[in-house]
């Protein structure tokens, strides 16, 4: 993780997170986490790096974002 960051900062496009300087344990590698939570559970990260590419892709996942207080109360309701 890059030094000037927390875990659990929001970061945004462009800003550097990490940099990789070789493997860690046993992998064979350079390899780095990159994990991507919506409402507190790890989301596939692809769809928001399309989006960056794709204005129909973006829009979608800011939908989703939006659903988020609505999906809260149902869960909760369900508890």
């Amino acid at each position: 993780m890059a030094r000037e960051l927390r875990s659990g900062q929001q970061v945004v496009q462009g800003q550097k997170i990490a940099k990789i300087d070789g493997p860690t344990g046993n992998a064979l590698e350079p390899q780095l986490h990159f994990e991507i939570k919506l409402d507190g559970t790890s989301v596939d990260p692809v769809p928001s790096i399309l989006a960056v590419a794709n204005p129909e892709v973006k829009q979608q996942i800011g939908n989703a974002l939006k659903d988020i207080p609505r999906r809260k109360q149902i869960r909760d309701k369900e508890l």
